[in-house]
């Protein structure tokens, strides 16, 4: 005879750092595709840094940044070691990105954490010419 399985209507505690990041990403992101349309590829870009994540990778990563190109839909996922690796991944994401589609990003949507308010990032914009919108962090939490 099979034993039955009986469920319980609580829900499992999930960590914070991982139900909390997955879910305010994807409500930022169906903010930043209402709030900053793009008719051209690379025109916005929206970036989030997630973390510390509770367990980490095979590889040590506890973070990961998530950027989306608002015209095409295409979302990248890089996890990093440490909160300031963020920097240097979003370097290789703009060469990347405007080597492949020949275009330059014209806007950065981002929460505003540091890493993204920094004097080598508000540099790299003023050198390459995009604008950097600050949203405020944990708008939807």
């Amino acid at each position: 005879m099979r034993e039955q399985k009986s469920y319980s209507s609580q829900r499992t505690p999930q960590p914070r750092g991982t139900a909390m990041s997955v879910q305010r990403v994807s409500l930022l992101h169906f903010l930043f595709l209402t709030h900053f349309p793009a008719s051209q590829t690379l025109e916005v870009v929206y970036m989030d840094l997630c973390g510390p994540i509770q367990s980490q990778s095979l590889l040590g990563a506890r973070y990961f940044l998530i950027i989306i190109n608002q015209f095409t839909g295409y979302v990248m996922i890089k996890f990093l070691r440490n909160k300031s690796d963020a920097f240097g991944a979003f370097k290789d994401y703009k060469a990347r990105s405007e080597n492949l589609q020949g275009r330059k990003i014209l806007k950065i949507v981002s929460d505003g954490v540091k890493e993204f308010c920094n004097c080598q990032f508000k540099q790299l914009a003023r050198e390459s010419g995009f604008e950097n919108y600050i949203i405020p962090p944990y708008t939807l939490d």
